[in-house]
Formats: C-alpha cells, sequence, structure tokens
C-alpha cells in the first residue's frame, strides 16, 4: 500500500513500457466534414382575418392558438391532406393549420 506521508507527488507508478498514441487524425488529403447546411426555411403568411392553429390535421382536433392575417409561419410539412404542420413563432406553437388559409411556397 502506497504512503501518503508525501503527498500526491511521492506516491509512485509502475512503468509497464513506453505509452503509444494512436494517430486518429484524417489521413492526407481528406478533409474532415463540417456540419451540413441547414436546410432553407419554408417561411410562409396567412392569409385569412383569423385562423385556428390546431393540435392534428383536421377541424376534430383542439384549438392550440389562433393566429391573424399576415402572421408568419414556418412550414415543416405539407402531409398532402389539405393540412400543414407549422410553427407560429409568434405565439411559441407548434399545430397545424388548413391549407387554404396560408399563402403558397415561395419558388
Amino acid at each position: 500500500m502506497a504512503s501518503l506521508e508525501g503527498g500526491i507527488s511521492g506516491i509512485q507508478t509502475a512503468s509497464t513500457g513506453p505509452v503509444v498514441l494512436s494517430d486518429t487524425s484524417a489521413p492526407a488529403g481528406e478533409a474532415l466534414a463540417g456540419p451540413e447546411p441547414e436546410p432553407e426555411k419554408d417561411i410562409r403568411q396567412i392569409r385569412a382575418s383569423r385562423v385556428n392553429m390546431r393540435q392534428g390535421p383536421g377541424t376534430n382536433y383542439p384549438v392550440i392558438a389562433r393566429l391573424l392575417g399576415g402572421d408568419e409561419v414556418i412550414v415543416f410539412e405539407d402531409s398532402g391532406t389539405g393540412w400543414l404542420h407549422l410553427r407560429a413563432p409568434g405565439k411559441g406553437k407548434v399545430g397545424w393549420i388548413a391549407a387554404s388559409l396560408v399563402s403558397k411556397k415561395r419558388p
């Protein structure tokens, strides 16, 4: 058992041979991949004067927020069912709105 009389500097370790460090760098000429660029956001506007944002894609889902004409939304998904899955940054909510109430995707 090691004595702590000399403090940590008094502890000796046994050496079993040379220490070998492995090279984890990329091979010469091979660049490391950086983060992938973020996809362009699909930002649209509410076209109607007042719109209900719902918890799911249909009028049978509860209303979680109300947006006004001109409010911007970020579309995540167009389900093809007439409903858009989106986020309303001004409200801090994520939900669904009927696609007919939102402007078309910009080219």
